[in-house]
C-alpha cells in the first residue's frame, strides 16, 4: 500500500512525543487487547494480539531502549493503552499509543526529512497545535518491524532444531 497524496494525517501521543501517521494506513484504533511477548525479541517489538480474529505484531515505541532506558514516558504509571490498527503493503500490523487526538491536514506544516529512531522510521516533521511531529513513514516501520520478527524467529527455530538433534 502506498501512501496517497493526501495531507491528512493521524496525530498521535506516545508518553511525551507527538506522532503523526498517514490517515490512509490507520484501519482502527481500539483500547490495546492483552499482548503476548514474542520470546527471543528485541526492544523493537512488544508482542503479537489477537485482533479481528487474526494475530497482529504490535510495536510501542515505549519500550525500553537497548539500555533498559523507557524512552519518551510520562509520570503516569497506569495508563489506557490504544492500539492504532495499521495496513500495509503485506498485511495488519499494531502500534501501542497513549492518545490519539484525531485527524488533521498537516500541508504546508510538513518538512521533509527522513530519519530513524530505533525501529520507527519518519518522513519528516510538522506542526501542530504548538506540538511537534514526528511523521511516521509507516511502510518503512512496518519493512523493520517484521524483519525482527523474521528474524528472531529463525533463530528460535534453528535453537528448537538443535535441541532435537541433541536428544538421544
Amino acid at each position: 500500500m502506498s501512501h496517497s497524496t493526501s495531507n491528512q494525517y493521524c496525530i498521535v501521543r506516545c508518553g511525551e512525543s507527538w506522532y503523526a501517521l498517514p490517515s490512509t494506513a490507520v484501519r482502527e484504533v481500539m483500547v490495546s487487547p492483552d499482548v503476548t511477548p514474542l520470546p527471543n525479541t528485541s526492544s523493537i517489538l512488544h508482542g503479537i494480539a489477537h485482533v479481528n480474529n487474526e494475530f497482529l505484531t504490535i510495536t510501542d515505541p515505549l519500550l525500553p531502549d537497548e539500555n533498559g532506558q523507557k524512552r519518551g514516558t510520562d509520570s503516569q504509571e497506569e495508563r489506557v493503552r490504544q492500539l492504532l490498527v495499521l495496513a500495509s503493503s503485506d498485511g495488519y500490523w499494531g502500534i501501542l499509543v497513549d492518545e490519539v487526538a484525531g485527524l488533521t491536514d498537516l500541508g504546508s506544516t510538513m518538512q521533509p526529512n527522513r530519519t530513524t529512531d530505533r525501529h520507527l522510521h519518519f518522513i519528516g516533521n510538522a506542526v501542530h497545535k504548538d506540538n511537534e511531529l514526528r511523521i511516521v513513514d509507516t511502510e518503512a516501520t512496518y519493512r523493520a518491524v517484521m524483519a525482527e520478527v523474521k528474524a528472531n524467529w529463525q533463530q528460535s527455530f534453528r535453537s528448537f532444531e538443535m535441541a532435537q538433534e541433541a536428544q538421544p
